[in-house]
This record gives C-alpha cells, sequence and structure tokens, in this order.
C-alpha cells in the first residue's frame, strides 16, 4: 500500500507544468527573507533568516550569502544575519548573493519604548486629476503598536513636477504621471504611498521567457464601480502546461512571484480573460505590482511577463 501511495504522489508531481522543460532544472535564483522590516532597541539582536533558492522548488540552505547594512552607525549585521541596533535612526541591511539576488530588510532602532518605530500613511483615494487634491494622514506607533502623538510631519514627493505636498499632507496634482509620497518623524519614514494622476488604467505587452512563448496585451485599470480590473486582451496566447496562473508581482522571478506576488487565476486558455483583482484581494491597489506574470506554478517557471505602464 505504501508504494501505491508513493506511485501515486510521484505521478502528480511529474504531471505538473506537462511540456516544460523542468527536468533540466532551470535556474530563477532569489534570496528570501522571513521578514522584511525589524524594530531594534540600542543595543539589542535579532536574527533574520535568509533562504537562497535554486529556483522555488529547489531551497539551497549551504549557500554562502552576504550581509551588508548601509549604515552601520545604526546597526550592524553579522554574516549568520544577526542585526544589532548601535544608534537610533533607520537603515536598511541587505542579503545576496553576489551577481544574483538581493533581498532588503527595514531596520528602525530606537532608544526608549516610547520611541515612534514605524510611521503609517493613509489616503481615501490614490489616484486623481490634475488640479484635484488628497489629503494624506500619517500616523506613528512604537515598537507595541501604540499610538503616538506628532505634531508635525516631514512630508516628501519624489515627482513634486507630478504630485506636490505641503506640511499639511495636502497634496496636489500638477501634471499626469506617478508620484511617491513618504511622512517621517523623528527619523523614521514611513513605506512609499503611490499617487497616480489622471490615469485609471495601465497597460503592458507580454513577452515570453527563455525559450517560452507568451503574447498579447494586458490592461489593469479601476472601473466604473470602483473596483480594479485585470484584463488579458483577445491576442493573449501561452505556453499552457498543468498549473499555468497568472499572478502580479513585482519581480519577473519565477520563485520570488510565487513566493511574493498575487495568484490571480489559473488560466487554461487563450484570448479574452477578465479578473475582479478587489474580489481577490479589496486591499490591492492600481499602483502596486509592477508585472502581469504567467507562471508554472507547481515548477515556479515565469512563462512570460508584461511591464504594466
Amino acid at each position: 500500500m505504501r508504494t501505491l501511495v508513493y506511485s501515486i504522489v510521484l505521478v502528480f508531481a511529474i504531471s505538473g507544468c506537462v511540456g516544460t522543460d523542468q527536468i533540466d532544472e532551470p535556474k530563477d535564483p532569489s534570496v528570501v527573507v522571513d521578514i522584511t522590516s525589524l524594530v531594534l532597541m540600542v543595543g539589542e539582536s535579532k536574527s533574520v533568516e535568509a533562504t537562497y533558492f535554486y529556483n522555488m522548488d529547489r531551497p539551497e540552505p549551504d549557500t554562502q550569502l552576504f550581509w551588508e547594512s548601509k549604515d552601520e552607525s545604526i546597526a550592524v549585521v553579522n554574516q549568520e544575519g544577526s542585526i544589532s541596533g548601535i544608534a537610533k535612526g533607520q537603515t536598511q541591511v541587505i542579503v545576496f548573493n553576489p551577481g544574483e539576488d538581493t533581498a532588503t530588510v527595514m531596520v528602525t532602532v530606537v532608544e526608549t519604548e516610547l520611541d515612534v518605530a514605524s510611521v503609517i500613511i493613509s489616503a481615501d483615494k490614490t489616484s486623481f486629476n490634475v488640479g484635484e487634491t488628497i489629503q494624506l494622514a500619517a500616523t506613528a506607533y512604537t515598537s507595541s503598536n501604540e499610538e503616538v502623538s506628532v505634531d508635525t510631519f516631514t512630508w516628501s514627493s519624489d515627482m513634486p513636477s507630478v504630485v506636490a505636498v505641503d506640511a499639511s499632507g495636502l497634496a496636489t496634482a500638477v501634471s499626469d504621471g506617478e508620484a511617491a509620497i513618504t511622512a517621517t518623524v523623528d527619523g523614521v519614514s514611513s513605506q512609499e504611498i503611490k499617487l497616480m494622476v489622471g490615469l485609471q488604467s495601465r497597460s503592458g505587452n507580454f513577452q515570453g521567457a527563455g525559450s517560452y512563448n507568451t503574447s498579447g496585451t494586458t490592461t489593469l485599470f479601476i472601473d466604473e464601480s470602483g473596483d480594479l480590473i485585470l484584463e488579458l486582451g483577445e491576442n493573449f496566447e501561452t505556453d499552457f502546461a498543468l498549473g499555468t496562473f497568472a499572478y502580479l508581482a513585482n519581480s519577473t522571478s519565477g520563485s520570488v512571484v510565487r513566493a511574493q506576488g498575487l495568484e490571480v487565476s489559473e488560466i487554461t486558455g487563450k484570448g479574452f480573460h477578465s479578473f475582479n483583482i478587489s474580489e481577490i484581494d479589496a486591499s490591492v491597489t492600481l499602483d502596486q505590482y509592477q508585472y502581469v506574470i504567467m507562471l508554472c506554478k507547481p515548477a515556479s517557471i515565469t512563462f512570460g511577463s508584461a511591464e504594466l505602464k
């Protein structure tokens, strides 16, 4: 009986993505960390786990990875991934396999439990037209997630010619395009919130990856009801296999897509497809992901990608 069970499992594993050359173990390297942000007290140390993947189905735990702090006056890291807080502030720690993938951990170091450890920006909407305004709000929290009373945040825009933001967090649309806004207090910055001006949709053209073929157009847009919709055009085609899925992602690496992307749906035919992304995850915004990916999920192989612009 045990032999029969093993045989069934083996047949199932082999059948995933039939038609691919996964037997050749295509290299699709990535580095994945167990956390992407970390808060430390001065003098405190915590370890971050990082794993190198040859592809998503093949972790290589013995691969030597390298760690580096962008500002060692704030935090240092040893080559085992133990990060230590040196002085109050914020910096990035990176882990990488030379010449391949890099992963980043944002490290905030505080002196007391009352210090600001994180900043969150909120907005009623993230897209508007030239001349319109959006009032942004920022909230600061301690390491124990208690709200901190803050009188003034420092607001900044990476593209003030597209979106200008004043000292109160009032964002004004200046010209069509996209801008990333951050709020900072006491040396701690928020994650970026991206505001889009005059853009209610993003589109791209598929390109195949390696020896795989994917072609056609795709569009991500906000419909009249405010839902985020992903469409594949009538001209869409891809190599098909058992377990071909559409993903939204910020990488074309199959292993990273599977680990960190948003799975949309299995794809079993060419031509027009429509998916309501808001029904899959209501928090996803128009600007959150850079690519639409066709992925052979069982083997974590990218068949094709379209960059959304």
